[in-house]
């Protein structure tokens, strides 16, 4: 029964995984390296025409103050939400967001929110107002919002639970929020 229900989740899940490409996508070859997902992508691949490798988020962690570096750990599903304090767009969704992160946070699924374009003060603030987990404010010439190439707000990249950069919402409304709670479903159904 437990092969079934896998195996049911891995096919519902690749509908979702690629549904805003329409590509099919194909693991890397060994030995060949991945780049971080381009903001002009070219020729209308997308990113999702290869397999690309969750690029390590840097920046100032709103609770510590101390410079970290986020990257995916093996086994665990990797959600990053890029926020700003003024972003009223962000700010309508931020309840149910928490409410994600709550609901799989037991499932070896990690949140992390990257506040761009902001200060510490404000960051840390709107962290404090939403009661949301773990924070960081992005660097502003590297880290983050380099390797993501400046995402418009609120956007959310997933990866799997190997480390590959699975898909992202840009400019995530409330409807991408439910496609992103059917896809933590499938995800941590095992």
């Amino acid at each position: 029964m437990r092969i079934i229900i896998i195996v049911f989740a891995i096919l519902t899940f690749s509908k979702f995984a690629f549904a805003s490409s329409g590509a099919e996508s194909k693991p890397p070859e060994e030995g060949k390296s991945t780049t971080s997902p381009s903001g002009d992508e070219k020729k209308g691949e997308g990113i999702f025409g290869k397999w690309y490798r969750f690029p390590v988020i840097t920046g100032k962690d709103l609770e510590t103050k101390e410079r970290v570096n986020i990257a995916p750990i093996p086994g665990f599903v990797l959600v990053v939400v890029f926020t700003a304090s003024y972003c009223t767009a962000c700010q309508d969704m931020m309840d149910d967001l928490v409410k994600i992160e709550k609901k799989y946070s037991k499932l070896y699924t990690r949140f992390i929110y990257v506040f761009s374009h902001d200060t510490f003060s404000d960051a840390a603030g709107s962290r404090k107002e939403f009661k949301i987990g773990k924070a960081i404010l992005a660097d502003t010439l590297e880290g983050a919002r380099k390797e993501f190439h400046e995402p418009e707000l609120p956007t959310i990249y997933v990866s799997d639970r190997h480390g590959w950069l699975l898909t992202r919402y840009k400019q995530t409304t409330l409807k991408d929020l439910e496609q992103l709670d059917n896809l933590l479903k499938y995800l941590t159904v095992y």
